[in-house]
């Protein structure tokens, strides 16, 4: 939840200083770091993914786990993207 948070927020964000051109400079950095906090609990989650499968008694919904992983992995593709360009 933290990590799509992040995603959504910093998105939002950064939509949102792309159309406004006077956006104090201070606000400029605070998309990257939602996108560093999403990257950080989004690696978190996928090495706690393994750990669920492991020791839960029943394994989670497949639709939960595959949400969470893909949630999990978009902030790394995201920022693999942003340093290419």
């Amino acid at each position: 939840m933290a990590t799509l948070g992040a995603e959504v927020v910093g998105g939002i964000l950064r939509i949102v200083l792309i159309a406004v051109e006077t956006a104090p400079s201070s606000l400029l950095a605070f998309p990257r770091f939602l996108l560093f906090t999403a990257t950080i609990t989004g690696i978190v989650c996928l090495c706690l993914t393994p750990l669920v499968y492991r020791y839960r008694h029943a394994p989670p919904p497949t639709a939960v786990a595959v949400l969470a992983v893909t949630v999990s992995v978009l902030p790394l593709t995201i920022g693999i993207v942003l340093s290419l360009r």
